[in-house]
């Protein structure tokens, strides 16, 4: 069988356990058999249950008495024996059914019922994965001018369609599975979705009497069989991320189970052999000459380790006594760096905007760092709810007092009372209203680092505010309306942060 751009794509909306700041589709090949196998449902009883359950098979079977002997309230007991009726371990007079004997006498009680559905095996290793779907779900795609498969993953009049890579696979010859491996796989699945008991979630082939587990297992692998005996070729869509508080990438399960440990080693075995070579060139934004210099892991790492080389450099070692703004400053040069290995601006995009991201936060720590000895008190108040002009002339007067560059950006003038109050008071907020407290607060201290902030870099402020424009024009970069972001307008960015660090930790700068 092969596997071609008119193979079909299944997609079962992957979702990542994690916030990322960057991912890549892309397509794993699979064989997809359609079976039939026994659902397994596992019945355990709590203590409660088992002891009315005990008393009712005593013959003590009203709500009433139940609650006098166990000493609980009689709606408790009504309860319990309600649920215990769902489950059909009693009847409608209260007497336990067979079942209900059954599973007070061994604990556990299973019950199978055969299902349809399919199942997945790797096309490489003939390994099943550890799913059992019960629909064919068929990807919403396109194909592209250069004949490969999109995906779609907007609304009907607003596609957003997504880049699929796609591996290389040779022609290949499956092996069918056997009934062992495929009980093993529907189980899996099972547990990964909490759904093993109506009871419990935590139930595990080991938490089986033996007697039970051998028999289970004997009577579902007997059930097991193939509907269709001959497997079909299909593509599974998914994507591989980069978490926002993490350097390493993760892999999403494509079944929409979150991420997936074994997925990822399976990807990269695929690394090893050269099938993701695109893929891999992406995501790690090194040239083909570079790829032979190490797994995905231990490049990224290669990235983080440079970035602190840099930070510590520019900065000297002192900054990572600052632990929250140092790590900051390390993912914004990591980022940086991996953006200057990518080719193409399109590419480049969701580093930029991490990197804008990590430029503001840095902002927003240094700010931070500084409140608590510089609180503005209620110096916000002089700030008007609805007089912008006020505001504007107001701020402009004491920025230019301390030695700022003026007139600021309205954008930075009309930042809301609310918000720097907020800011002034809390410390919450984004990096405008932490702007404007700290301004508010170098008005009534003399010793307040904006002074000598001033004196060094009198445009800062005005420099600050377009990082902000910047970042929130990232977030837009998708769309064909938002402006192209640049690395030279990173850099400066960059460059502006760098500036308000050493300045206001009082630490030499030494730019590359």
């Amino acid at each position: 069988m092969t596997f071609t751009q008119d193979t079909p794509i299944l997609y079962y909306d992957p979702k990542s356990k994690e916030k990322w700041r960057d991912r890549r589709f892309f397509l794993y090949p699979a064989w997809m058999y359609r079976v039939v196998v026994p659902r397994t449902s596992y019945n355990k009883l709590n203590i409660l249950e088992k002891a009315v359950l005990g008393l009712a098979n005593a013959g003590v079977q009203s709500a009433e008495q139940i609650g006098k002997h166990l000493e609980i309230h009689q709606d408790l007991a009504a309860l319990i024996l309600s649920e215990l009726s769902d489950r059909n371990l009693i009847n409608n007079y209260g007497i336990p059914t067979e079942q209900g004997k059954r599973l007070l006498r061994d604990e556990i009680f299973i019950t199978e019922e055969p299902v349809a559905g399919y199942i997945f095996q790797d096309v490489w290793t003939n390994e099943l994965m550890p799913r059992f779907i019960d629909t064919e779900e068929r990807a919403d795609t396109r194909l592209n001018s250069s004949g490969f498969p999109e995906l779609n993953l907007g609304d009907v009049g607003q596609p957003n369609y997504q880049h699929l890579f796609m591996p290389r696979v040779h022609d290949l010859i499956p092996q069918t599975p056997n009934s062992q491996d495929i009980l093993k796989a529907v189980r899996s699945h099972s547990k990964a979705l909490g759904k093993l008991a109506s009871n419990i979630s935590d139930l595990d082939d080991d938490d089986m009497p033996e007697e039970s587990l051998h028999n289970s297992q004997m009577l579902s692998l007997k059930r097991i069989s193939f509907i269709e005996e001959e497997p079909t070729a299909i593509w599974l869509a998914t994507f591989l991320y980069l978490p926002n508080d993490d350097p390493d990438w993760l892999v999403c399960d494509p079944f929409g189970v979150g991420d997936s440990p074994w997925l990822r080693k399976a990807i990269n075995k695929q690394f090893e052999q050269d099938n993701f070579r695109e893929l891999q060139r992406r995501i790690l934004g090194m040239s083909e000459s570079r790829d032979d210099q190490g797994t995905l892991s231990e490049l990224m790492e290669m990235y983080l380790f440079d970035a602190k080389q840099r930070v510590e450099f520019k900065l000297t070692m002192t900054i990572s006594r600052y632990e929250n703004i140092y790590a900051s400053l390390v993912r914004m040069e990591s980022d940086l760096a991996q953006m200057k290995d990518l080719d193409s601006a399109k590419q480049q995009d969701p580093l930029i905007e991490s990197c804008l991201i990590q430029c503001q936060k840095v902002g927003e720590q240094i700010f931070n760092y500084i409140r608590p000895k510089y609180l503005p008190n209620k110096e916000w108040q002089l700030l008007s709810v609805n007089d912008k002009n006020g505001n504007r002339n107001f701020l402009n007067d004491l920025a230019k007092k301390i030695g700022f560059t003026v007139p600021l950006p309205a954008t930075l003038t009309d930042v809301k009372q609310g918000k720097v109050c907020s800011a002034a008071k809390y410390g919450n907020q984004s990096l405008r209203p932490h702007i404007l407290a700290a301004l508010l607060a170098a008005r009534i201290f003399a010793d307040h680092p904006l002074h000598n902030l001033a004196q060094t870099h009198p445009d800062i402020l005005s420099r600050l505010d377009q990082l902000a424009t910047l970042r929130d024009a990232s977030s837009h970069a998708s769309s064909r309306a938002s402006p192209n972001l640049t690395l030279t307008e990173c850099d400066r960015c960059i460059e502006t942060v760098y500036h308000l660090v050493s300045n206001i930790l009082n630490l030499s700068y030494s730019p590359d």
